[in-house]
């Protein structure tokens, strides 16, 4: 019969488990970069990143303090 390997009565135990076939699906989760490694892959990212906005809002405010020329 073509659905013998899936028995869908409560005491029946089919040879493909709904854990198994989810299984092989969710191995992207624990892949590296999902798992809070990104900081590891990207030294430096964090403190480069904060230093860029910091850079911004002094460029923001020393540009409205500025003497403009208008021709």
């Amino acid at each position: 019969m073509a659905n013998e390997g899936f028995k869908l009565s409560k005491g029946s135990s089919s040879p493909v488990s709904t854990g198994a076939f989810f299984k092989s699906r969710d191995e992207y989760r624990k892949h590296p970069i999902l798992n809070g490694h990104l900081k590891r892959a990207t030294p430096g990212l964090g403190i480069a990143l904060g230093l860029f906005g910091v850079f911004l809002v002094v460029d923001g405010i020393s540009s409205r303090f500025s003497k403009k020329d208008h021709h």
